[in-house]
């Protein structure tokens, strides 16, 4: 199996921001703003620990779901192409080491109930003991995306 890239460039649904980015809470636009960037740090950050459980969590497990890669093989569309992912990440020749989100961007609708994102992303690992990774020695990867909120 040809390992899978790390993600570099992020685009995906986090239905988990839907209680704290309701219009309810227009006057906690920080708040909600931390949760958005939370949610796409461990969108990134679970492959440190592999905690799956909280990867499914931010993420939406449909067909909505697109994280476009720099390499358009590596594209993902839907759950199920997530998904199939795992077999890499899981296995134990698999490492996260580091990962770093810069320029972080967030930006709300004027509803509240939808978020969205560019950002800088270096993701580092390790594949049976060998570097792998996206970033800046590579050149920088970009990451932007959307946050479906309600």
């Amino acid at each position: 199996m040809k390992p899978l890239g790390l993600t570099s460039i992020l685009i995906g649904v986090l239905p988990a921001v839907a209680a704290a980015a309701s219009p309810a809470h227009a006057t906690g636009r920080e708040e909600d703003r931390a949760v958005v960037e939370r949610n796409i740090r461990d969108s990134i950050g679970w492959a440190l620990t592999k905690d799956r459980a909280r990867l499914e969590s931010v993420l939406s497990r449909d067909e909505h779901l697109f994280m476009f890669q720099p390499t358009s093989d590596a594209t993902v569309v839907g759950w199920e192409s997530l998904a199939r992912a795992f077999e890499f990440w899981m296995d134990p020749r698999f490492v996260a080491t580091h990962f770093d989100v810069r320029d972080l961007r967030v930006s709300f609708s004027r509803s509240g109930d939808v978020a969205w994102f560019s950002a800088i992303l270096d993701d580092h690992g390790e594949w049976d003991g060998k570097a792998i990774s996206w970033g800046t020695h590579a050149g920088p990867g970009c990451s932007s995306g959307a946050t479906i909120t309600g």
